[in-house]
């Protein structure tokens, strides 16, 4: 028989059934190893149904993984983009930092200059203690002008300890200063050394996605050619089955039994007879059932269309092909109700009686032929 697309199991099973029980003993030997390749067929194809499975599992993994690297290459962008605002930042605070640190500088030099001069007239006075005093007495005109060189010197010590007091204050503001400086870019550094773990984190998180996607990959692959493969192997076994059954039906075709193709007797015999209508002794290739226009004709055997039309003298016709070289044809229809090509089973409607072509009136011509060569229909009944 002729299958189109793959042979179901189901169907292969049920077909395999049918055919034992209507082969005789001695075919038992194609029987069992239809039903042999029949379970292989059926192994076949479950692990067919499974490999899907797997293919279809492993692109769901795929997508899954090529969109979390996505995700991953985008957080590494952002990672990237804080790092060199972060370094950007701490370069602006060492700027910053080297700057204090100048002034810092300036500041202690300036310092140290006011405490050395400090130093120096304080030393001055407890050296020479009363000396200077009198010298200040008697170096002056008047007591006037003791009284403004007393005050001068008074002055002069006041504001060299308020230059020491200030510069000192100034010290320690550029210290803290410095120190808040220090504090923060430390606490950059250390977000910034956060910022490289989580980039070296993301980076070796990519990296293991990318092995375990091209894992992936091979696995589709793998799972693609060995779906390709089994799909072939399937292919053959539907054609090795087909095969045993064409073998089963041609070496059975005394024992091959067809329903009958619609209510109605024998009218007209297979074998050499009278022509009705051309009056001369010609071969008859069927049998002729009588039965009114219209009446229902069906499938004698499952089967594939191979000729639905017009056919010379036949008028409208069916023929289907059984396998193992047989045939049915179904001749003078009123009415075809399958196209070439469709699949039909035994009993199955396929057209309608009539008077098409050369013929006396309603009725069925009916042929079976073998490899092409008609013979009598009524060794299948």
């Amino acid at each position: 028989m002729v299958f189109k697309g793959r042979l179901k199991p189901a169907l292969a099973l049920a077909l395999s059934v049918v055919i034992l029980a209507t082969v005789p003993a001695w075919a038992t030997d194609l029987n069992s190893e239809l039903n042999k390749k029949t379970e292989e067929l059926n192994k076949v194809n479950k692990r067919i149904e499974q490999q899907k499975r797997n293919l279809e599992n492993t692109r769901r993994q795929e997508a899954t993984v090529r969109s979390e690297i996505t995700r991953l290459e985008t957080t590494l962008e952002q990672t990237a983009q804080e790092l060199v605002d972060l370094e950007a930042e701490i370069a602006i605070l060492e700027d910053r930092i080297a700057t204090t640190e100048a002034e810092l500088a300036q500041k202690i030099e300036e310092l140290e200059e006011r405490t050395d001069l400090l130093g120096r007239r304080v030393r001055a006075i407890a050296e020479n203690g009363n000396f200077s005093f009198i010298e200040v007495v008697l170096a002056s005109k008047s007591f006037g002008d003791f009284l403004g060189r007393f005050e001068l010197l008074k002055l002069v010590v006041t504001h060299d300890v308020s230059l020491f007091h200030q510069v000192t204050a100034e010290k320690e503001e550029v210290e803290r200063h410095k120190a808040n400086l220090e504090a923060h870019r430390q606490e950059l550094e250390e977000l910034k050394q956060e910022v490289v773990s989580k980039k070296e984190y993301f980076e070796n998180t990519s990296r293991e996605r990318q092995v375990y996607l091209a894992s992936v990959v091979q696995d589709k692959k793998k799972y693609e050619r060995e779906l390709d493969e089994l799909e072939r192997l399937s292919n053959q076994l539907v054609k090795t089955i087909q095969e045993i059954q064409a073998k089963i039906r041609r070496a059975s075709k005394d024992g091959f039994k067809l329903a009958w193709p619609t209510p109605g007797s024998i009218t007209s015999y297979f074998g050499m007879r009278l022509h009705p209508i051309l009056r001369t002794q010609r071969m008859h290739t069927g049998i002729d059932i009588a039965a009114p226009s219209g009446r229902t004709i069906l499938a004698a055997e499952d089967g594939g269309v191979i000729y639905s039309g017009v056919l010379g003298g036949y008028g409208n016709c069916i023929i289907l092909d059984h396998g193992g070289g047989i045939s049915t044809l179904y001749a003078h229809c009123s009415v075809l109700l399958v196209g070439y090509g469709q699949e039909v089973r035994q009993g199955q409607a396929i057209a309608r009686v009539g008077s098409t072509g050369l013929s006396t009136g309603p009725h069925l011509h009916f042929e079976v032929r073998v490899d092409g060569t008609a013979v009598n229909p009524m060794a299948y009944y």
